[in-house]
C-alpha cells in the first residue's frame, strides 16, 4: 500500500513530499520533484519511515497529498551565498547506491561518502560502512561509525568532469556505468545523490587524527576521525566533544 509523507519544519509548511511502499516489488521510495513534476527515486526516505532518521519527527504521514502546498526550501540559496571560493577547502556528503529489484530487496544497498578537498588541494573521501548515516545524531555522536579513508585519484572523475574536484559540485545526481572507478559491479549502474555540502576548515590532519569544522546544512560543527595505528584501514568518525563540537548535526 502506498503511503505518503510530508517533510515539515517548525512552521508546519511542507517542504518535500515522499511516497513509500515497502511491500511493492521492487520497493518504492520516491520524492515528488517540483522541477520535473514527477516522482523520483529517493533512498533517504527509507530511514525516515522506518524510524531511523535523526529528524524523523519532521516526517508526517498524510492521506491526501497535495504537491501544490510545497514551499521550496531557502537552503539552496543560502548555501550558494555561503559557498567557498574554488581554492577553499570544502566537502560534500553523498549517498552511493544501486537500484533494481534484486539489489533493493537486499537492503541495505546504500552507503555514504564524505568527499572533501583539503588545504593542499587533495581530494579524499571517507566511505562509511554498513549504510551508516553520518548525519544521524545517535550513530555519529555517541559511539562513532566505522569508515575507510582513501585518496581520489586523477582518473576518478564523474561523467563530464575533468578532475576529482568535480565530485564536489553541490546538488548533483550521478549515474555511473559498470566499470567506473566508483562502481565495482559488472552489470548494474550505480547512483550518487548529493545530501549536504559546504565549506570546511581543517583543524588537524595526521596519521592518526583527522579533525575539521564542517559548515553544511546537516553536518555543521566539529567532527573527528581517529585510528589507533597508521596501519589500520578503519577509522572511527564522530562529532567532537571538544570546543565547538557541541554544535553537532542540524
Amino acid at each position: 500500500m502506498m503511503r505518503y509523507f510530508e517533510y515539515r519544519l517548525d512552521d508546519g509548511v511542507p517542504r518535500s513530499l515522499f511516497r513509500v511502499d515497502l511491500d511493492a516489488d521492487p520497493i518504492v521510495l520516491e520524492r515528488w520533484s517540483p522541477e520535473t513534476k514527477t516522482w523520483e527515486w529517493e533512498p533517504i526516505a527509507f530511514d525516515a519511515v522506518a524510524g531511523l532518521a535523526s529528524d524523523e519527527q519532521n516526517y508526517h504521514e498524510v492521506d491526501n497529498p497535495d504537491p501544490s502546498r510545497l514551499r521550496p526550501m531557502k537552503q539552496e540559496a543560502d548555501q550558494e551565498r555561503k559557498s567557498p571560493s574554488e581554492a577553499s577547502p570544502r566537502f560534500l556528503l553523498r549517498t552511493h547506491y544501486w537500484r533494481g529489484q534484486t539489489v533493493v530487496r537486499a537492503l541495505p544497498v546504500i552507503h555514504y561518502d564524505l568527499v572533501f578537498e583539503d588545504e593542499r588541494g587533495r581530494v579524499r573521501q571517507f566511505v562509511f560502512e554498513g549504510g551508516r548515516n553520518p548525519v544521524d545524531r545517535s550513530r555519529a555522536g555517541e559511539t562513532g561509525i566505522a569508515a575507510t579513508l582513501a585518496a581520489i585519484g586523477s582518473g576518478n572523475t564523474p561523467p563530464g568532469g575533468d578532475s576529482p574536484r568535480a565530485w564536489l559540485a553541490p546538488g548533483k545526481r550521478w549515474e555511473l556505468p559498470p566499470g567506473h572507478s566508483e562502481n565495482p559491479t559488472k552489470e548494474l549502474p550505480v547512483f550518487m545523490d548529493a545530501v549536504d555540502a559546504g565549506a570546511m576548515q581543517v583543524l588537524e590532519d595526521s596519521d592518526l587524527v583527522w579533525k575539521a569544522r564542517l559548515d553544511g546544512r546537516k553536518l555543521h560543527g566539529v567532527f573527528i576521525a581517529t585510528r589507533t595505528s597508521p596501519s589500520d584501514e578503519v577509522w572511527t568518525f564522530r562529532r567532537s566533544d571538544g570546543p565547538g563540537g557541541d554544535i553537532g548535526v542540524k
